[in-house]
């Protein structure tokens, strides 16, 4: 996947300087999602990084915007149809139901999707929130260690470049 799609991205979201729910938070999650990844058999890292990079990017608001998930997959659609994400139907539907549903307080036994949203719920600590381990989907997300290693996560000086290879480098393996 190219590093490139990062900047395209965030030119077309709608809030991407946003303290909360902006670009920072998006690498945020891509470093949890890279975390998770790593310790998950059966996951499709590939689309952790792209919900990673999508899944708060249609936000109109900091508060309550109960529909930016499907607003964020519907991006994803769009992103497809113009040929600048390449993923067959299943995948892109795997991507299209995590950012979906990524608020509404599901768990998932889908070792993707779960990675996924536990990624987003590790990085609550950014507005003062503890996440809950019964309220993760995977085990290396619901352990202790990792629930508190998460509160450092925001604020990190990520780059898309280094998110990007670390997730092409765990494709290698």
């Amino acid at each position: 996947m190219d590093p490139s799609l990062a900047p395209l991205v965030v030119a077309r979201s709608t809030r991407p300087g946003s303290p909360d729910h902006g670009e920072q938070h998006w690498k945020a999650v891509a470093w949890a999602g890279l975390g998770l990844a790593r310790r998950l058999g059966g996951c499709d890292a590939e689309i952790i990084l792209l919900f990673a990079l999508l899944h708060d990017t249609q936000r109109f608001n900091e508060s309550h915007d109960p529909e930016h998930g499907f607003r964020a997959a519907r991006f994803a659609q769009e992103l497809c149809g113009e040929g600048v994400l390449v993923l067959d139907a299943e995948r892109l539907d795997v991507l299209v139901d995590a950012c979906t549903r990524h608020d509404k307080g599901f768990v998932s036994d889908d070792p993707t999707t779960g990675a996924c949203w536990d990624a987003d719920r590790l990085n609550l600590w950014r507005v003062g929130i503890r996440p809950e381990a019964q309220l993760l989907s995977t085990r290396p997300a619901q352990e202790p260690v990792m629930i508190h290693g998460a509160r450092s996560f925001h604020g990190r000086a990520y780059t898309w470049d280094d998110l990007f290879d670390g997730f092409a480098q765990l494709a290698q393996r």
